[in-house]
């Protein structure tokens, strides 16, 4: 989180192998959600699966919304929920990682 071109922003990174990826680069939008302390093995499961495989919604109990500024879905149930633009995108270059 921070301030950059005098935008309030987040940065997110979501490896190009991850099912979320698909989404991410399609949409121009997309929402961060915080689920309380009920929803822990949820977010665990959400986690530790692929969209691709399951029903993340179904199998969690977690209900999309129609978020209030974007296309994408907000989750009922989240306490707190970002709802982000895409206002840059670049590739990551591993060799620039420092040890």
């Amino acid at each position: 989180f921070g301030i950059m071109w005098g935008r309030p922003v987040m940065m997110v990174m979501v490896r190009p192998s991850r099912y979320t990826w698909e989404f991410i680069t399609q949409a121009p939008d997309f929402t961060v959600n915080w689920m309380p302390a009920a929803y822990t093995d949820a977010v665990r499961l959400c986690g530790s699966t692929s969209g691709r495989d399951r029903d993340k919604f179904t199998d969690t109990g977690m209900t999309p919304v129609v978020a209030g500024k974007v296309h994408s879905p907000a989750i009922a149930q989240s306490i707190l929920t970002l709802e982000c633009r895409t206002l840059y995108r670049h590739d990551l270059d591993s060799s620039q990682f420092l040890d």
